[in-house]
């Protein structure tokens, strides 16, 4: 097993939280929490599957999916406590998760982008963050080959 070092932002400090018998990092739990899938292509539906086999509930929003569950982002997001993109960028989804998107999610949702950078606005979502809206934030993508070092999504901290 590795020994990493970890790291625990405030307000998953602060909310119902369990400790890791093993690891002893904290964990938010996941079973019976509801996630927005945004995009239901192959991807989407493969990390829908993923996300119901943790017990989560799945809504979905893809203008171009029948299948999906809402015909809006913003019918969607007020009921999300994780926000999951799956969506190519194009010019309809170019920036689709700004200041009112973020303002739309629950206080202490999570939102996940593993797809584009293109798909949110990053200075939108360091500010959700610094303001406590948002709890946590995953960023696989970014402008460039990696986040710029004047962003201030490599110094954020929260406060409960």
């Amino acid at each position: 097993m590795y020994d990493l070092p970890t790291r625990t932002c405030a307000p998953v400090r602060c909310s119902a939280t369990t400790r890791s018998p093993t690891s002893g990092t904290r964990a938010w739990q996941v079973a019976g929490r509801t996630v927005g899938l945004v995009g239901l292509g192959a991807v989407g539906r493969a990390a829908a599957w993923r996300f119901e086999g943790l017990g989560m509930q799945v809504l979905s929003h893809d203008p171009y999916n029948p299948a999906a569950t809402h015909s809006t982002l913003e019918e969607m997001l007020p009921r999300c406590d994780v926000v999951s993109m799956h969506a190519a960028v194009t010019p309809d989804t170019v920036a689709m998760m700004g200041a009112a998107q973020f303002e739309a999610m629950p206080a202490g949702s999570v939102f996940l982008n593993t797809a584009r950078a293109g798909l949110h606005d990053l200075d939108a979502l360091v500010a959700a963050l610094e303001s406590g809206r948002l709890s946590g934030a995953g960023l696989d993508h970014f402008d460039g080959s990696s986040c710029r070092r004047d962003i201030r999504c490599w110094t954020v901290t929260t406060s409960c």
